[in-house]
C-alpha cells in the first residue's frame, strides 16, 4: 500500500524540481547546467553517463556502435540520433532506397558510410514533419516524399535534390557550431564509461573505445569533405550545396 504513495511522492518532486529548472531556482539553477555540471558540482562526475556534457536517451549507447556514433559525433543537434535507427542495432533494418541494410554491430567499417548516407534522409524527412518510424525501410519512400511534397507546395523535387537537402542541413548545422566555437576535438565529449566494452551478456565484447571512434569520425569526415583537423567543412563542398556564401567559423 505505501507504492503508490511513493511513486506520487517522486512524481510530485519531479514536477516541482522542472518548474524550479525551468525558472533557475534553488537546486534547479544547478540541475539547468546540465548532467555533467551538476554532477561535477556534487563532486559525483565520474558517476555522470553523459554526451557533450549533457544526458541522452535511454538505449544502451554501447551494445550498438553506430547508435553511440550517430548520437555522439555525427549529430549536429546534441546527443540525439540524425541517422537510420534501424540499421544501428544489427541486421534487421534496411533502407532499400539508400542501398543500405542493418550493420553488424562488430563491424565498425561500414558505420561512417553508412551514418552519413542515412542521416541525408533523416534531416531531409524532419523538414518534412514525418515520423521516422512511418518512412523507414520502405522501397520508393523518396519519390513518394517529393511527390507529397510537390502536392503540398507545388515544389518539383526529386529524391536526389531530398538527399542533397539532407546533406545541406548536416553541413548547415556544423557551420553553426563552428561559429559557436566548437572544435573537432569536441567530438570526443563524452563520459569515459561509453567508450568502454560491455564486459557480459549478450552483448559482451561490443562498444567503441576512444581510438575506434576517433577512426570511424574521420571517416565519416572523409564522406562530408571536412578537414580532420578543425572538423569544418570545405569551401568547395560548401560551393557545390550553393552555402559558398556562409562564412565559416567565427571570423
Amino acid at each position: 500500500m505505501y507504492q503508490p504513495l511513493l511513486s506520487v511522492d517522486l512524481t510530485r518532486g519531479r514536477i516541482e524540481l522542472l518548474h524550479l529548472t525551468v525558472q533557475r531556482q534553488g537546486l534547479g539553477a544547478l540541475v539547468a547546467r546540465g548532467l555533467r555540471e551538476t554532477a561535477r558540482a556534487l563532486q559525483i562526475e565520474h558517476r555522470a553517463i553523459h554526451m557533450k556534457g549533457i544526458g541522452f536517451n535511454d538505449h544502451e549507447q554501447r551494445a550498438a556502435p553506430m547508435m553511440l556514433f550517430q548520437s555522439q559525433v555525427a549529430s549536429g543537434a546534441g546527443p540525439t540520433w540524425q541517422s537510420a535507427i534501424s540499421l544501428a542495432a544489427g541486421t534487421s533494418g534496411s533502407e532499400p532506397d539508400l542501398g543500405l541494410k542493418g550493420l553488424d554491430p562488430h563491424d565498425l567499417e561500414g558505420i561512417a558510410d553508412v551514418t552519413f548516407r542515412s542521416q541525408c534522409k533523416k534531416l531531409w524527412e524532419d523538414c518534412l514533419g514525418v515520423c521516422y518510424f512511418a518512412t523507414r525501410g520502405i522501397a520508393g519512400i523518396l519519390l513518394m516524399e517529393a511527390e507529397a511534397l510537390q502536392c503540398a507546395t507545388g515544389q518539383l523535387l526529386t529524391p536526389q535534390d531530398a538527399l542533397l537537402t539532407g546533406e545541406r542541413l548536416i553541413n548547415l548545422q556544423r557551420l553553426v557550431l563552428l561559429h559557436l566555437g566548437y572544435a573537432a576535438r569536441d567530438d570526443f565529449d563524452i563520459a569515459p564509461r561509453l567508450v568502454e566494452k560491455i564486459r557480459s551478456g549478450p552483448a559482451a565484447g561490443i562498444g567503441l573505445t576512444m581510438e575506434d571512434l576517433g577512426s570511424v569520425r574521420d571517416q565519416y569526415y572523409a564522406c562530408l569533405g571536412w578537414s580532420t583537423a578543425t572538423g569544418a567543412p570545405g569551401r568547395s563542398i560548401l560551393k557545390r550545396l550553393g552555402l559558398d556564401d556562409l562564412k565559416i567559423g567565427r571570423a
